[in-house]
């Protein structure tokens, strides 16, 4: 679908792209995988391997990435930086996407979800990190399209940190963040293809897999869930992708022939 794109972000000739346009395109410098730099600049992935060689390793800028503005000139964004930009894109595609259809005014007002790990959401330090990130790419969602010039972009999410003191109020809010587990067991529930019983819901992520326990009911039509219970361990695809380069390259981490046959 329209909306299930990869967590890819590109630089190429001083401009960014985002999702699938970004991982369609051959030229330029590709960022992969940064969402879980979030969770290993809060400590909650700290013994996790690290794989992203675009990842800046010194003390000072860990977690960070330079963007290229072009000539030469580059400029280094955090990782909930980065992703701010990234969700901001994808918000702005969904938005216009719905707005597309007769049946929406202009006037709707649009309330986000965004889900997490649940041990990240339990942690409050993590769990602002994420309020902030979809709270500010709510707010300048309108301005950051594909293809925007990276000195544009950084111009507008500056303006926006410069001006963010703290999150407004719970019922004043129009983005919230919630647990994988739960998402994933309220979909499923309100998807029309739901029937009475006892489920496990498994999220398998990137960094994380999240399983829950519940029980849906529907009696004379009203619909009940019990939340048993949920967990998150740290394992996920990347463990996969670890494994598998280990397997296949050798001790100066390049592939060889012998190796790749063991696929």
């Amino acid at each position: 679908g329209p909306f299930c794109w990869p967590s890819t972000i590109r630089i190429f000739e001083g401009r960014i792209y985002f999702g699938i346009p970004a991982e369609n395109m051959e030229q330029g410098r590709a960022i992969r995988s940064f969402k879980i730099c979030l969770a290993c600049k809060n400590g909650f992935v700290n013994k996790r391997e690290c794989s992203l060689k675009t990842c800046l390793i010194n003390n000072d800028n860990l977690g960070s990435f330079a963007l290229d503005f072009g000539k030469g000139i580059s400029v280094c964004l955090k990782s909930w930086e980065l992703a701010s930009l990234y969700i901001a894109n994808l918000l702005n595609e969904v938005v216009s996407e719905v707005f597309n259809h007769d049946s929406f005014g202009q006037n709707t007002k649009c309330t986000f979800n965004m889900s997490a790990p649940l041990d990240m959401v339990n942690i409050e330090s993590m769990k602002m990190t994420f309020e902030k990130v979809l709270y500010i790419a709510n707010l300048i969602k309108d301005k950051i399209c594909q293809g925007i010039e990276v000195e544009q972009a950084i111009t507008i999410l500056d303006c926006f940190k410069r001006d963010f003191i703290k999150l407004p109020k719970e019922d004043e809010k129009h983005t919230f963040i919630v647990p994988e587990t739960h998402a994933a067991m309220v979909g499923y529930v309100v998807s029309g293809k739901a029937e009475p019983g006892l489920y496990a819901a498994i999220d398998i992520g990137a960094g994380t897999t999240d399983v829950a326990i519940f029980r849906y009911c529907d009696k004379h039509a009203v619909k009940d869930v019990a939340y048993y219970m949920a967990d998150t361990d740290l394992v996920g695809g990347d463990n996969m992708d670890i494994s598998i380069m280990k397997l296949v390259t050798d001790g100066n981490n390049e592939i060889t022939e012998t190796k790749m046959k063991l696929l």
